[in-house]
């Protein structure tokens, strides 16, 4: 298996708009769980493109928790 350290950022963002809410929830979750493991990790840059591109598909949505949201109701 081959893992890249570097994120297609095209590619990713196209990809969380069709994830659901609580597969983002749970990719940033993970993703803060693996920094916190291992801070200088040599996968840490590609990690925080993930939290930060699902971060902002859920802000995209005002899918935050906060108030219902606008396409999953939750």
């Amino acid at each position: 298996m081959i893992l890249e350290n570097n994120i297609n950022h095209t590619e990713y963002q196209k990809k969380v708009k069709s994830l659901s809410r609580n597969t983002l929830l749970y990719i940033i979750q993970d993703c803060n769980a693996a920094l916190k493991a291992l801070p200088n990790g040599n996968k840490s840059g590609y990690y925080s493109d993930e939290i930060s591109y699902c971060s902002a598909e859920l802000k995209r949505r005002d899918c935050t928790g906060i108030k219902p949201c606008t396409l999953c109701g939750k």
